[in-house]
């Protein structure tokens, strides 16, 4: 028997698959990447990471603790923000604040109680954080429960380019405003020159008005105005 039909006798036949073999494939295909876009959806979804966060730090304390209680807990409490209901916020700021003020008091003392002056001054430095973040919860605490006022000046905006402000500005001391000279309707660069006749007053009449033929003909021709 020669190798090549050795060969062809010990090859194994291809195993034939099935359809529900491919049905089941595809359905597992799309599970995974079901749980792909909900692990996804969850890494940016700052419930779920706060729920990790505080069962990591809460398993130090508390123990074991449940993730889906946690994270039911903690969308709870943003429903009650939604709808307008701070006092979830107000609790947690005021519990803070206490917790803060009780670290400020035994880094105090800790303080005190060293002997050499750099665990003096880590302790103190330590404490008045403490206390300056306890500080700053009852600001933000004060500032929920009375949101401060803000006046603005108020502009009328109008149609088009164009902007109208409240009040005039007042004008710079020694500006001095040069208003044109309306006095017998002069202009600046022109003369006065009604270009019609006038009449004689009634006080005395033969005093009139030059005749046509005492004027030039052409005024163009006219030589020039001696100064």
């Amino acid at each position: 028997m020669t190798k090549s039909k050795l060969k062809k006798e010990t090859k194994a036949p291809a195993k034939a698959v099935s359809e529900a073999d491919l049905v089941a494939m595809q359905e597992a295909d799309q599970r995974a990447a079901e749980r792909r876009r909900k692990q996804s959806h969850s890494a940016t979804n700052s419930v779920s990471n706060s729920t990790l966060v505080v069962e990591a730090y809460g398993r130090k304390v508390w123990g074991e603790l449940d993730l889906q209680a946690i994270h039911d807990e903690l969308a709870d409490k943003c429903k009650l923000v939604f709808s307008g209901d701070t006092r979830a916020a107000e609790s947690l700021l005021i519990s803070q604040a206490n917790a803060l003020d009780a670290m400020f008091s035994a880094l105090s003392c800790r303080a005190l109680a060293q002997d050499y002056l750099n665990q003096f001054d880590t302790n103190l430095r330590l404490a008045l954080k403490a206390q300056n973040q306890c500080r700053m919860t009852l600001e933000t605490l004060a500032a929920i429960k009375n949101p401060p006022v803000v006046f603005a000046k108020q502009a009328n905006i109008a149609h088009g380019h164009q902007q109208v402000n409240n009040g005039t500005p007042h004008a710079h001391a020694g500006q001095i405003e040069n208003k044109p000279n309306k006095l017998l309707g002069y202009n600046h660069g022109e003369r006065m020159d009604t270009g019609a006749t006038g009449t004689a007053s009634g006080s005395n009449k033969t005093m009139a008005t030059m005749a046509v033929l005492h004027r030039p003909a052409d005024r163009h021709r006219q030589g020039k105005r001696q100064p």
